[in-house]
């Protein structure tokens, strides 16, 4: 009897330890994922092409929720069709050394997976860090709010497009990405608007930004904590003002400041500020 029992907890052993085997198989054993994923330069180029926001998978070989994203949720049906249909998709080794570092370091990641959603012109919208439930990943995808301030033309585009149209040219300067939807209430009146439209060609640069960075750091002025608004004729600039948390409450308040250097005029032999123009000199 004795020995009988003994067998049979060997054999039970023997069995708990296939079935572990099995089920730690199915956590690591590569899985097909029916989503067809480009390289990071041909999504870009597609979401330009194309109209469409870009999708950025960040992973790695090593990193489990990434491996759990494979198997439980980019295969089902829904988040299949929403990718696909919606969105340039990318995906981005993070140990990639040349790739993964440079996306590491322009995206500032410092955790996989993470996600990251782009505007057809290359500005991020939202990111998220980790597992998604699939219901939550497809609220995440399917969020349809769009933002006026990241519809804006770069600021390249707007400027010629201000000399053409003989406007002036408004820059919103925002601290960082997290901030879009607070700012872009500020531009969702129709005063605002109807002013925006016909004294002003928009563009947006935030400070975050390395590439944005740079080129703010060709305009001068005093750093300040807060987001301002600056604006410019034929490259000089006409005043700025930054955005106070009344604006933010008080929508009339930014009318105003926003009408005050409408009427404002650009002061003489002041000299262009934009990026790549020479300084004129003051006389």
């Amino acid at each position: 009897m004795h020995q009988r029992d003994t067998q049979y907890a060997r054999l039970t052993a023997i069995s708990c330890g296939i079935l572990f085997l099995i089920a730690l198989g199915f956590d690591y054993w590569p899985t097909s994922n029916p989503i067809e994923w480009k390289s990071l330069e041909a999504a870009r180029a597609e979401a330009r092409e194309l109209n469409k926001p870009l999708f950025i998978d960040v992973y790695a070989d090593w990193c489990v929720p990434c491996k759990n994203m494979d198997r439980f949720v980019f295969p089902d049906d829904s988040v299949r069709n929403i990718l696909t249909t919606r969105y340039a998709r990318a995906r981005v080794n993070i140990d990639d050394p040349v790739l993964g570092d440079s996306v590491r370091k322009r995206f500032f990641i410092n955790a996989v997976p993470t996600y990251i959603i782009l505007t057809p012109g290359g500005r991020e919208r939202k990111r998220h860090l980790g597992f998604f439930e699939k219901s939550g990943f497809i609220e995440w995808l399917t969020d349809s709010s769009r933002l006026t301030i990241l519809s804006w033309l770069d600021l390249k585009k707007a400027e010629a497009k201000a000399s053409a149209e003989d406007k002036r040219l408004m820059v919103l300067i925002a601290n960082s990405n997290d901030q879009y939807t607070r700012l872009n209430s500020l531009f969702e009146s129709p005063d605002v608007t109807q002013l925006i439209d016909s004294q002003y060609v928009p563009t947006l640069l935030v400070r975050s930004s390395p590439e944005d960075a740079r080129t703010l750091s060709e305009f001068g002025g005093r750093r300040t904590w807060m987001n301002e608004v600056l604006v410019l004729e034929d490259g000089s600039e006409v005043g700025r003002f930054s955005i106070t948390p009344d604006m933010h409450v008080d929508n009339s308040a930014f009318l105003s400041r926003l009408y005050e250097l409408t009427r404002k005029k650009a002061p003489p032999n002041l000299g262009r500020v934009l990026p790549g123009r020479r300084i004129k000199k003051i006389s």
